[in-house]
């Protein structure tokens, strides 16, 4: 009879367990594909190139073009890169990297449209881990990690699922 109930109870709990494993290794795939494609139609030839200066200089942008369409962003807090773009063909996806000033990352996401889609991590200028979790639509969904500055867990917030919000948008491979 303990055998029964244990199993009628750790059955259900390890298809829930292997289900999120499952979700969270199709956003993974999903995130690295999109990256990738991201990157891919990112690698162009400038023809022309903008940059912009905010009023006291402190700050500078520099806009790569091909064709008419912004492909990359960098971006230069006193001098030192602090915010890298790279952009979909059509403008609507970006991948983008944000730099403490020591040059260690402290974002990595993917935008469509403006709006967060995907993994996304933050990080505290020594490197540490300060959260990490999926975005949908520019909100949190699913399971979200944080942590102290000195890499040690805080706090485990979930979210609503994915699949209540809908499908992960996808680059169209005429973009």
């Amino acid at each position: 009879m303990f055998l029964q109930r244990t199993i009628l109870f750790v059955t259900p709990l390890l298809l829930f367990l292997a289900s999120c494993n499952t979700e969270q290794q199709k956003t993974q795939k999903w995130y690295d594909d999109t990256k990738a494609k991201i990157l891919a139609q990112s690698a162009s030839q400038p023809d022309s190139i903008v940059t912009k200066f905010n009023k006291d200089s402190s700050y500078k942008e520099e806009h790569f073009f091909s064709h008419g369409n912004i492909y990359w962003l960098k971006g230069y807090e006193k001098g030192k890169l602090s915010l890298e773009s790279h952009y979909t063909r059509d403008g609507n996806w970006r991948f983008t990297h944000e730099w403490c000033g020591d040059g260690r990352f402290d974002f990595e996401g993917v935008m469509y449209q403006d709006n967060g889609y995907g993994l996304s991590t933050w990080r505290y200028c020594n490197g540490k881990i300060e959260e990490v979790g999926v975005r949908y639509n520019n909100e949190d969904v699913g399971t979200w990690k944080y942590y102290n500055e000195d890499g040690t867990f805080k706090k485990q917030v979930d979210f609503l699922t994915k699949e209540s919000q809908g499908p992960m948008p996808a680059i169209n491979s005429g973009q």
